[in-house]
C-alpha cells in the first residue's frame, strides 16, 4: 500500500505550484496592461496630432485668402511703385488686423528685399536680411508656403511666415508677399489640448527641418533639425505612426504621433512623457505585485502550520 505524502511535503508542493501560476498569471496580466496603456496613449495622442493638423490647416486657409488678396490687388505693379506709398501702407496694415496674430504682412522683390511692410517697429528688417524663410515660396511659385523667421536674440524668438510668391502674366516671379504671425497664437492652442507641464509636446515642422512652432518652446533657438536621424527617419515610413523616441531638443523619452502633410510640406506631431503614460499603469503594477506577494506569504504561513500539525 502507497503511502501518501506527509502534510509538510504536499502543502509545500501546493505553494510552489501557487507561486509558479499566480508569477506567470501576473506577468500577463501586467504585460497585457502595459499594452493596452500603450495603445490607448497612442489612439489619443493620435487625435491630438489632427487637431494640431486641423489648427494649421484652418491658418493656412486664410493666410491663402489674403495673400491671394494681395495677389489681385498688386497685380501688373512693379514692387518699386509701392516703396513709401502710405496708401499701399495702410491697405496691408487693414489687411494685417482682419488676420488673427499677425504681426505684420510684408511685401519682398523678386531678390527678396523687402520694399513695404506694416511693422514699424523694425522687427522685420533687422532679422529678414540673409535668411532663407522666403526660399520655400520663391521654389513654388503661386503656392501658398509656411515657413520660419528666426529671429536674432535681442527681438521676438521666432514668427511664422505664409508666404506666396507672385508671377507676372510671363509666369516670372516678380514679388512674393508675407504675412506673419505671432507663434503665441499656436502656443496657446497647443496649452489648450494639453498644459506642458504635464509632459506633453506638440510641434509643427517642415519637411525641410525647419522647426515652424513648439510647445513648450525650446531653449534656444534650433532653427533647423537633422533630417537625417531620428525623428525625420520615422516620418519616412509611413504618413501616419507613432514612435518612442528620447527628443533631440529637450533629452525627453516619450511617445509620440506623428502625421506627415504633404501638400503643405509639414508635419505635425503630439507626444507624452514615457513616465507619464506608464505612471497609471506602474501604480498598478505595484498594487498587483503587493497584493501578490501578501497572497504568497499568507499561502506559505498556511502551510507552514498544517505542516506543523
Amino acid at each position: 500500500m502507497v503511502r501518501p505524502p506527509p502534510p509538510r511535503f504536499l502543502f509545500a508542493a501546493i505553494a510552489a505550484v501557487t507561486l509558479i501560476g499566480g508569477s506567470v498569471g501576473l506577468a500577463a496580466v501586467t504585460w497585457l496592461d502595459r499594452t493596452a496603456t500603450v495603445e490607448d496613449w497612442t489612439s489619443s495622442l493620435a487625435l491630438s496630432a489632427r487637431l494640431v493638423e486641423t489648427r494649421i490647416r484652418g491658418l493656412q486657409v486664410e493666410a491663402n485668402a489674403h495673400l491671394l488678396r494681395l495677389e489681385d490687388r498688386l497685380a501688373d505693379r512693379p514692387p518699386a511703385s509701392l516703396r513709401g506709398s502710405d496708401a499701399d501702407r495702410q491697405w496691408l496694415e487693414s489687411v494685417r488686423a482682419a488676420i488673427p496674430g499677425a504681426v505684420a504682412v510684408c511685401i519682398h522683390d523678386d531678390k527678396a528685399d523687402l520694399v513695404l511692410t506694416t511693422d514699424r517697429r523694425g522687427v522685420v528688417a533687422a532679422n529678414a536680411a540673409g535668411q532663407d524663410f522666403v526660399a520655400p515660396s520663391l521654389a513654388q511659385p503661386g503656392k501658398t508656403v509656411i515657413s520660419v523667421m528666426t529671429a536674432d536674440p535681442a527681438a521676438p524668438a521666432r514668427l511664422i511666415v505664409f508666404s506666396r510668391a507672385m508671377v507676372d502674366r510671363t509666369g516670372r516671379v516678380d514679388s512674393i508677399a508675407d504675412i506673419l504671425i505671432d507663434p503665441a497664437l499656436l502656443v496657446d492652442f497647443f496649452s489648450h489640448l494639453q498644459p506642458p507641464d504635464q509632459g506633453s509636446v506638440f510641434t509643427i515642422v517642415r519637411m525641410d527641418g525647419s522647426l515652424i512652432a513648439r510647445q513648450p518652446v525650446p531653449n534656444g533657438l534650433a532653427a533647423r533639425l537633422d533630417t537625417t536621424k531620428s525623428p525625420f527617419t520615422e516620418f519616412t515610413k509611413a504618413s501616419t505612426g507613432a514612435y518612442r523616441a528620447v527628443s533631440v531638443i529637450d533629452g525627453a523619452e516619450r511617445l509620440v504621433s506623428f502625421r506627415r502633410l504633404p501638400d503643405l510640406d509639414l508635419v505635425v506631431t503630439a507626444g507624452m512623457t514615457t513616465d507619464m503614460v506608464f505612471r497609471d499603469w506602474a501604480t498598478r503594477t505595484r498594487r498587483n505585485a503587493a497584493w501578490f506577494a501578501i497572497g504568497i506569504l499568507l499561502q506559505g504561513n498556511r502551510s507552514n502550520n498544517h505542516g506543523t500539525r
